[in-house]
């Protein structure tokens, strides 16, 4: 017997069962492909097919052949504000980290499902006297609102529709807030029935719980935090272990 051979053999399969191991852990779409593109003859072949199937089978019908999505979005604003707020990366946490559906934005190509979002923000400012704080005092933009849609289709096949809002009330005590810039636009995002919320009550609707319980487990969720400049959660985990409670089928 061929020590080096028997060697290389070892080798290759010790990196086939980390790789798999990782699969498992990250427990995606993208994990579970990656693997299969790598490992094309591999002994788990069976067993990531399984774990596959089992994230999607209560997907629905109409999109079980999806394989990419054109993300339009348009927002309107209240006021003249510089804020980029972060549909696009929750929408690819969502579809592209955990489903693997390949994510345009606004692209002019055809794509085999549209995911339209339309949003309207209002900053509101509160005047403040100020305490000892000179230049705190008179209108800051402590306040904001926010109002929307979503709508995710297969063309000619289906429909889902979904109404989103948040809103921050303004704090009693001073806050610097100069601009509409300023506003607590990021705080509206982890509130319940904000875009980040709505957003996992259509994921529900388009792959189905199991779904869900991947998404509140997935180490992808933890990368999340590095969204918002103030590094704080939008709740994700919440949302869809609430969405998981909520469901008959999955006990």
């Amino acid at each position: 017997e061929n020590p080096e051979h028997t060697l290389s053999d070892s080798a290759r399969f010790l990196l086939e069962e980390e790789n798999f191991l990782e699969a498992k852990y990250l427990n995606t779409i993208p994990a579970y492909k990656q693997f299969s593109e790598d490992f094309p003859q591999s002994r788990y072949s069976e067993e990531i097919e399984k774990c596959v199937n089992g994230l999607f089978a209560e997907m629905h019908d109409a999109f079980r052949n999806v394989k990419t999505v054109n993300v339009l979005i348009q927002d309107t604003y209240g006021a003249r504000t510089s804020n980029n707020f972060p549909f696009e990366k929750i929408v690819r946490v969502f579809f592209e980290n955990l489903a693997g559906w390949e994510v345009f934005i606004n692209t002019s190509m055809s794509t085999d499902a549209i995911l339209m979002v339309k949003s309207d923000y209002h900053p509101s400012s509160r005047f403040y006297i100020g305490g000892d704080i000179e230049e705190a005092r008179g209108n800051q933009y402590t306040s904001a609102r926010v109002n929307g849609n979503i709508q995710l289709s297969v063309p000619g096949i289906v429909n889902f529709k979904e109404k989103f809002s948040g809103f921050k009330e303004p704090p009693d005590r001073i806050s610097r807030r100069y601009t509409p810039n300023d506003a607590p636009f990021w705080e509206i995002f982890a509130q319940e029935g904000s875009f980040t919320s709505t957003m996992i009550s259509l994921c529900k609707k388009t792959f189905g719980t199991h779904f869900l319980v991947s998404m509140s487990l997935s180490p992808f969720v933890v990368k999340y935090l590095d969204l918002n400049p103030y590094n704080d959660k939008y709740n994700i985990r919440k949302f869809a272990t609430d969405e998981v409670l909520l469901s008959d089928d999955i006990f």
